[in-house]
């Protein structure tokens, strides 16, 4: 298979064959969705992403949890990913706890979705009380 650009040339021309989910059980809904859609985004790039290809990438954005410098490094990484995007809703989906996941660190993560379980929580008590109003 014929190579180009990247550190040393090493990144095939055509995308991998990815094999099928048939591990991965708890994907359904839109976890599913969000991991397909990743997985599009990938194979879209010309090249790897700064999370596949860094030297230390699996000490930066796999960084133990409290270490913010590491995972500051990795997020500063993602800024120009054209996969950002793709790659955080499939972490907010899924939801992962661990690494650094469309330049979002895992406790900011965490904040987001508790917001969003927060609001979801206020939309149903505001639907029920509404019902009891009419």
């Amino acid at each position: 298979m014929a190579t180009r650009g990247g550190p040393g040339g090493r990144w095939p021309t055509a995308a991998p064959q990815r094999k099928p989910l048939s591990g991965l059980p708890s994907l359904d809904g839109p976890a599913l969705a969000a991991w397909h859609a990743l997985c599009e985004a990938l194979d879209r790039l010309d090249g790897p992403t700064a999370c596949q290809v860094h030297p230390d990438a699996h000490r930066l954005w796999l960084a133990e949890p409290g270490d913010e410098v590491a995972q500051q490094r990795a997020a500063d990484g993602c800024a120009a990913c054209p996969a950002r995007q793709a790659c955080l809703d499939f972490a907010l989906a899924v939801p992962e706890r661990f690494g650094v996941w469309g330049g979002v660190l895992p406790r900011e993560r965490a904040k987001r979705l508790q917001a969003e379980e927060q609001a979801a929580k206020e939309a149903r008590r505001e639907g029920v009380e509404s019902e009891f109003v009419a």
